[in-house]
């Protein structure tokens, strides 16, 4: 699967016939789901706050928030921040491809709220990560579009990798 990405992101990337566009919206709202191997469950819901923090440049802050059940029947949040830049954009068809890079670094709160004892535990632990991705808005005129994400996340417990599939709205 990441090398299927990876080859749909470099074609993208690569091509000269395509028409390229820069339009970037004030601000996205992603949510959907991830995926990652070594953490417990594998599945999680996320959603992420994207403002544009620089229209020339195409640079956006994130905020991402992951959301899961642990097998304890306990609710888990994790919040991670950083930047990211619009490498790309491609016209196809009505729609457009963008191609984002992004990186975050600092630190990683995570917290795990029982249900059945109504008690709050949470961690900090240092990250350092980047993301690769791409999001293709449906038309040029629409505020949706759907994208897929790669995290690597170097944590205080080891590296992992994330994969995300969303949905986006930007409001205008």
């Amino acid at each position: 699967m990441p090398k299927l990405l990876l080859f749909f992101i470099v074609s993208i990337a690569s091509a000269q016939t395509l028409t390229q566009t820069q339009s970037y919206p004030s601000s996205e709202i992603f949510t959907g789901a991830s995926y990652s191997s070594p953490a417990a469950p594998h599945v999680t819901g996320w959603i992420s706050y994207d403002p544009l923090v620089s229209k020339t440049a195409g640079i956006y802050s994130f905020n991402t928030y992951d959301v899961s059940v642990n097998k304890q029947k306990q609710l888990q949040t994790a919040t991670t921040s950083g930047m990211g830049i619009v490498l790309k954009q491609i016209t196809v068809g009505k729609g457009i491809f963008s191609l984002i890079l992004t990186g975050n670094a600092g630190a990683v709160i995570s917290a795990t709220k029982s249900t059945s004892t109504a008690s709050t535990s949470s961690a900090a632990s240092l990250a350092s990560g980047g993301t690769g991705g791409i999001t293709y808005q449906i038309n040029k005129s629409s505020q949706w579009s759907v994208g897929a994400f790669v995290d690597r996340e170097n944590l205080s417990t080891g590296l992992q990798t994330i994969y995300r599939f969303g949905v986006g709205y930007s409001p205008r």
